[in-house]
């Protein structure tokens, strides 16, 4: 009897740490991405930089989304303009965005195209 209580035990004991293996490996695949500040899909990543080109005469120069949880992402963008447009006119054109938090937007006036012409 004591010998079929230590099978049993040994057994359940396996199966405990079958378990717990299976979730230290489901536990490293979700959050690995974003201890190791994954990028954000190119799909998302194309989907921002045209909301931010969608405003008049503006280019996108850096562009850099970083994972903050799941599903949610981070962004710094840096944009050039030929109009005097603030970085809360571009933080209003993501506003709808799910999962887009804090982005950091700079602005650059450019004044490359003004000497070109003068």
């Amino acid at each position: 009897m004591v010998v079929g209580v230590a099978v049993v035990g040994s057994c359940h004991c396996l199966a405990g740490r079958g378990v717990d293996c299976a979730l230290v490996v489901g536990l490293v695949e979700n959050t690995g991405a974003i201890l190791l500040d994954a990028e954000a899909p190119m799909e998302l990543r194309e989907r921002i930089r045209q909301r931010l080109e969608s405003l008049p005469e503006t280019k996108v120069l850096d562009l850099h989304l970083w994972s903050v949880g799941q599903g949610s992402w981070t962004l710094v963008a840096s944009v050039v303009s030929h109009h005097d447009a603030s970085p809360n006119q571009y933080k209003a054109a993501l506003a709808d965005m799910d999962g887009l938090h804090h982005p950091i937007i700079e602005v650059h006036l450019c004044h490359c195209c003004e000497e070109s012409q003068a």
